[in-house]
């Protein structure tokens, strides 16, 4: 490592450290505490930035648990709801495609019958009213439920139908649907 200096201070005419290198030495130990001094601060932040989100989830849950006594931090990441609606999305799952993930006509024919209780509440998301209108509107798919919004539409007509009045229906109205 080469180090630009006056020419007195490493007793060089042209401003390089030479010699013995007791200047380099010098010079290299205090980069690198510098460097392993940012180093500390960039994880320090990051071990804080995790603290602070595990916290806040936490805090989450805790005011869900008062609140619907289920500690979960949303019912979207339950285990149930995401097996339920990969079961629905699975009714049609010979056409593979991502932005219309099943139709009418499979939900439909194929659901259970408990979850066929949805049906009537499902049949108002359609044709550019309800969640479809999103899909409609920002990705002309205005026939069907666009992949974004059909949870969100499930969901809402399990409300509808009163099998999400509580956590603890919701979780046992999926559980018996698809988890």
């Amino acid at each position: 490592m080469v180090v630009a200096c006056s020419g007195n201070e490493a007793g060089g005419e042209d401003g390089l450290v030479g010699g013995d290198g007791a200047t380099a030495a010098a010079v290299l130990r205090r980069n690198t505490g510098n460097r392993l001094h940012r180093l500390g601060l960039v994880l320090t932040a990051g071990v804080l930035g995790f603290l602070c989100l595990v916290a806040v989830r936490n805090w989450i849950a805790g005011q869900n648990e008062g609140h619907y006594g289920e500690a979960v931090t949303t019912e979207l990441s339950e285990p149930q709801f995401r097996r339920a609606f990969h079961v629905v999305t699975e009714l049609d799952a010979r056409r593979n495609n991502p932005y219309k993930p099943i139709t009418r006509e499979a939900m439909a024919a194929r659901v259970s019958v408990r979850f066929g209780e949805l049906m009537p509440f499902l049949a108002e998301q359609f044709d550019g009213a309800g969640w479809s209108k999103f899909g409609c509107e920002w990705m002309d798919i205005c026939t069907e439920i666009a992949g974004g919004w059909m949870g969100w539409e499930l969901r809402e007509a399990a409300g509808a139908a009163r099998k999400h009045a509580d956590a603890v229906s919701a979780r046992a109205f999926l559980w018996r649907n698809g988890g």
